[in-house]
């Protein structure tokens, strides 16, 4: 736990040659003893660091450490956490393929889990990806998909997912007149969160 929390000090501070020593010494005795569901975090939180950074394949490293880690636990919704962080690391390096292959699992775990807040994300990032691959008929009737359970539950996006996703939006735009976008993200607010998932997977 100490040197957990003194990684996360470190990273936080950009001292990331001190945070490395922290995780290394963290997973040194995690080695030597019992699997902890804290270091899984601990890899989740440093890994959404690295990626924030830039520093992407460093950040890979670390989700797939903690998604090792509650695969060993065996907790199906850790796991999907842990795929997911992957899966926008993924996005974010441009390997849409391999992002939506992981997407495609994790909503279906967050559709399972009642997690309607976590699934209006998925819709969202595969809405990204679709504006990304130019599909933009597909892309907004997600991001309208992903606004109607929003507003449902009233869980909103965090600062740093609502500045991405209205960059997506503003390029969306751009491919659609009015009309269409509006008629299109309309049609995306009116589907059931099943029909939007399958549209999302298919």
């Amino acid at each position: 736990m100490a040197y957990s929390n003194l990684a996360k000090w470190e990273a936080l501070h950009r001292n990331f040659q001190e945070s490395e020593k922290y995780v290394a010494l963290a997973q040194a005795s995690m080695k030597r003893g019992t699997i902890s569901i804290q270091f899984g975090f601990l890899n989740i939180g440093m890994g959404m660091g690295a990626r924030s950074q830039g520093r992407f394949e460093r950040a890979q490293q670390y989700f797939e450490e903690g998604l090792r880690i509650f695969k060993h636990i065996g907790h199906k919704g850790l796991m999907a956490l842990g795929t997911s962080e992957i899966a926008h690391t993924q996005r974010a390096m441009g390997k849409y393929v391999e992002a939506k292959q992981n997407y495609r699992e994790t909503i279906k775990v967050f559709q399972d889990y009642g997690n309607r807040p976590a699934v209006a994300h998925q819709l969202e990032c595969f809405a990204m990806i679709a504006v990304a691959e130019e599909e933009p008929q597909r892309a907004a009737r997600l991001f309208g998909a992903a606004e109607a359970i929003r507003e449902a539950t009233g869980h909103k996006p965090t600062d740093e997912e609502q500045a991405e996703e209205a960059q997506f939006v503003s390029r969306l735009r751009a491919m659609l007149t009015e009309a269409e976008f509006n008629a299109l993200w309309a049609e995306g607010k009116s589907m059931t969160m099943e029909q939007a998932i399958q549209l999302a997977v298919g």
